[in-house]
């Protein structure tokens, strides 16, 4: 308790100092000047911040370095999240697009091929459980869960090998869609654009 009203009392000291060492206005022979009423005051005034300006690192050295407050740890999961919710704004905004290069490549293409109800519902959750989702902790419900990466890695690699069963549905997926867009044109009602 001490030690406060020691600092009050050197802060005082200062400021009275600093005061007392102010020019003044004063008329003197018909103008007014600018004195100082006490001429030794600067140097009390220069004295008296020092007196301060010392005690206060004597009391800083006692504490001990002031510590910085300690920054939370960064959740990967809220920042995927972030990332994700990021995507899902600007493309259902029609707004510029958003960097993913700190999703890995499954979540990247997961991501990319989420239709528009999907990406409607991760705007309408935290980012916190977008992140968790993506990462399988917390799924959220009717939305595509999001493969890991060797998963993912897996799937592309059976898909593009010939011979497997993952390949044989890849292309019968691509003959079915090939051969619905043939059925069409031959009806005539695929439209065709012609440049204007």
């Amino acid at each position: 308790m001490f030690r406060i009203f020691a600092y009050v009392g050197l802060i005082m000291k200062a400021a009275v100092a600093k005061m007392a060492a102010m020019p003044r206005l004063v008329w003197e022979g018909g103008k007014l000047v600018a004195k100082t009423i006490f001429p030794g005051a600067p140097a009390e005034a220069a004295a008296a911040e020092a007196e301060l300006a010392a005690a206060l690192s004597q009391q800083a050295g006692e504490l001990g370095a002031v510590q910085a407050p300690a920054e939370p740890p960064v959740d990967p999961a809220t920042e995927w999240g972030k990332i994700a919710r990021s995507y899902a704004f600007s493309t259902m905004g029609g707004l510029d697009d958003v960097d993913l290069g700190a999703l890995d490549e499954a979540a990247q293409a997961w991501l990319t091929s989420l239709p528009a109800i999907d990406l409607l519902r991760l705007t309408k959750v935290t980012s916190k459980e977008v992140g968790q989702h993506m990462f399988g902790e917390k799924l959220l419900p009717g939305v595509r869960r999001c493969e890991k990466l060797g998963e993912y890695q897996r799937r592309i690699l059976e898909e593009s090998t010939p011979g497997t069963p993952a390949h044989a549905r890849k292309a019968a997926q691509g003959n079915a869609v090939t051969e619905v867009l043939e059925t069409l044109r031959a009806e005539g009602r695929l439209p065709v654009y012609a440049p204007v």
